[in-house]
């Protein structure tokens, strides 16, 4: 294990780092990753977090003040965010996608565009009270943590205190912690778009002087580059250790690092069949068939070789036999292009409506196993109303079995 050090040089004692997701600016662009320094009332980019030896804090981040609802402000005018007190124990919850830290006695989350808002607690205000958002009260918290899954947890004095996030289920270590069910303290109301804080059952005999959940704790941050950045309060240093973590799925710095390529499928015959007819034309096809209007471009080998009527019409005894393209008078595109999929793949997917045609089709081109499968569709369709017309179309068309099974 290497130890990486360097020095902080802010004009306030450090509180803490952590890295978040920031998504593209524009559509379609990839999201990036960010690491920030907690120091003071500021927040600090960590500059070279994707790479070792060049680690730097930037300009400071631009804070602003959540838009009361009554404004209608261009983002160019947005109100900034003056903080009152040092931020604390930033951390990321990948369930809000957004940094959530202390503020005095409040809780707030910082969001992608640098909005700061107060979503548990009273900046100055001071109490015990669970509730909804910023009617609820901390005494004094401290180390907070996030379980990644929706909870916010932190310690306060001799208790822990749990924030269920709007718009998440309540996290697995809830359960574990003993919280209420779904996280609700007694008598609290839900409020739509509110954090929840209640109190776990849990009492420590004095003041709690450490929080982690899964393995997390309040104050270090995992770089992207699989190292461990721990903040030294006082003295303004970062430590860097040269861990080579594999990173979480939900972890933030994972977001910066290439997705695994996904196991590729079992290559099956029908499949490959299905693939080659989907790229049609595509220089291969040495015969075309044109239907209805519409022309479909096939392979004479496949053809010969799974249906009776194109192996006795491409045979060497018909005029048809090196001919270039094929017609079918009188036949049904739609149905022709079901029958051409169960050619290549033996199956097709054949909706109610066009069953009887296929049915048609497939008896007329010497396809039995077609012909049974959409006869099957025709007969699970039918009713009080259709049987009748049903038994006149089977009859006409010489479909015996069918004839038989409908007048049972």
């Amino acid at each position: 294990m290497q130890l990486f050090h360097c020095k902080i040089y802010a004009e306030n004692v450090s509180y803490g780092a952590v890295t978040r997701v920031l998504p593209g600016a524009r559509p379609g662009e990839a999201a990036s990753v960010q690491t920030l320094v907690a120091c003071g009332p500021t927040l600090w980019p960590l500059r070279g977090a994707d790479a070792l030896g060049g680690l730097e804090l930037g300009p400071p981040l631009q804070l602003y003040a959540e838009a009361a609802a009554r404004d209608c402000e261009p983002a160019a005018a947005r109100r900034p965010y003056i903080p009152s007190c040092p931020f604390v124990d930033p951390v990321w919850n990948s369930s809000c996608s957004a940094v959530y830290m202390l503020e005095g006695n409040a809780v707030v989350r910082l969001s992608s565009d640098g909005t700061v808002t107060v979503v548990a607690g009273d900046v100055d205000g001071e109490g015990d009270t669970d509730g909804p958002g910023r009617a609820a009260r901390f005494a004094k918290p401290e180390f907070l943590t996030s379980d990644g899954a929706g909870s916010l947890y932190v310690a306060d004095g001799g208790r822990i205190r749990l924030m269920q996030l709007p718009g998440a289920e309540p996290g697995a270590g809830a359960d574990r912690a003993g919280a209420p069910p779904g996280g609700r303290a007694e008598g609290a109301a839900v409020v739509d778009g509110e954090t929840l804080v209640s109190t776990l059952p849990h009492r420590a005999p004095s003041k709690i002087w450490g929080l982690a959940f899964d393995g997390g704790s309040s104050s270090p941050a995992i770089l992207p580059i699989g190292c461990l950045a721990l903040v030294r309060y006082g003295d303004h240093s970062l430590h860097v250790l040269v861990l080579g973590l594999k990173l979480p799925a939900r972890h933030a710095a994972a977001a910066g690092q290439p997705p695994a390529a996904p196991a590729p499928l079992p290559r099956t015959l029908p499949a490959d069949l299905g693939a080659l007819l989907d790229r049609q034309p595509d220089g291969t096809a040495d015969v075309t068939i044109v239907v209805g209007g519409r022309t479909f471009h096939a392979h004479r080998v496949l053809l010969s070789a799974r249906s009776d009527y194109f192996k006795q019409r491409l045979g060497g005894g018909f005029v048809d036999s090196s001919a270039q393209q094929l017609s079918l008078p009188d036949a049904d595109p739609d149905a022709f292009e079901l029958w051409l999929r169960f050619i290549y793949t033996g199956a097709a997917d054949i909706p109610t409506a066009k069953a009887a045609g296929v049915a048609e089709l497939a008896d007329r081109l010497l396809l039995p196993e077609l012909r049974e499968q959409a006869t099957a569709v025709v007969e699970a369709s039918v009713s009080a109303g259709t049987v009748a017309g049903l038994l006149l179309w089977a009859d006409a068309r010489g479909l015996a079995e069918l004839l038989s099974r409908l007048k049972a």
